[in-house]
């Protein structure tokens, strides 16, 4: 944008000010200038720390298994993540004032749907530990 482009300026301002007064000059630097003592490496920098993060891997003995422990994790992140939007409606549901009618009965039509696929996986999950605790006892 130019100063020039505004009518309402006088013209006494549009001749006293030049384009290059208006911009910030920067200082000039040496180019063997020293480093900065937050640019040096050292204990304090991150990138001069050697342990890297890694995230826990399943132990896995087949491909399958690896797919169906990723699938397993996925589902428990997603049932979470519902339980998480169950609250937040309750609460939305229960709020003073309440919604409208046709919002709430929306609402509500969530919720069910939400409290049935957390009743299916943990329904799953304790049919899995009672296979899992049935296996241990023929093995004993």
């Amino acid at each position: 944008m130019h100063l020039e482009s505004f009518d309402f300026v006088s013209t006494s301002v549009k001749s006293k000010t030049k384009r290059s007064d208006l911009q910030e000059k920067l200082p000039e630097l040496a180019e063997a200038a020293p480093a900065d003592e937050m640019t040096k490496p050292g204990f304090k920098n991150k990138a001069s720390q050697t342990q890297k993060i890694r995230q826990k891997r399943v132990q896995c003995t087949s491909v399958l298994d690896t797919l169906d422990a990723d699938m397993e994790r996925r589902r428990k992140m997603a049932v979470e993540e519902d339980r998480i939007r169950l609250k937040r409606l309750m609460e939305a549901i229960n709020s003073d004032p309440p919604p409208s009618w046709h919002v709430a009965s929306l609402m509500w039509l969530d919720v069910d749907a939400l409290e049935k696929r957390i009743e299916a996986y943990e329904k799953e999950e304790e049919e899995k530990k009672n296979e899992a605790k049935k296996k241990k006892k023929k093995d004993d």
